[in-house]
């Protein structure tokens, strides 16, 4: 004799945890956003007056080819990005960061990159 034992629940328990598993998701995103250092929206928008003006601003790449690692504030990893790529380096406090490294907004991501390997394409 097969004996199988299931089990109903109400309607309103799956609501409920639904909202639960919504309010941890809300919470841990609160959390997240809070470490992100607010630097990085300070930087991007400091000099705003330049870019609301339409001035032009010079093209820069990723010195050399192939790929690269190179540190990604936002997710605090090391990630690849291939050299030869577009990037937009970010005015901030100082020019340049600690260990000469430089703030710049590449696609998608922003990344902390050695000054030395950034290089300046200029007006295309």
């Amino acid at each position: 004799m097969g004996y199988s034992a299931s089990l109903v629940l109400p309607a309103s328990f799956s609501l409920t945890i639904l909202k639960l598993v919504m309010m941890i998701y809300l919470i841990a995103k609160e959390i997240l956003m809070t470490d992100f250092d607010s630097s990085l929206t300070e930087a991007e928008f400091e000099d705003v007056d330049l870019y609301a003006q339409g001035s032009p601003l010079p093209q820069y790449i990723i010195s050399g080819s192939g790929w690269g690692w190179f540190f990604d504030p936002e997710s605090h990893q090391m990630v690849r990005v291939a050299r030869g790529s577009e990037i937009v380096p970010l005015p901030s406090a100082d020019d340049e960061l600690i260990n000469s490294k430089v703030l710049v907004r590449a696609s998608y991501r922003f990344l902390l990159i050695d000054s030395d390997e950034v290089q300046e394409v200029g007006w295309n």
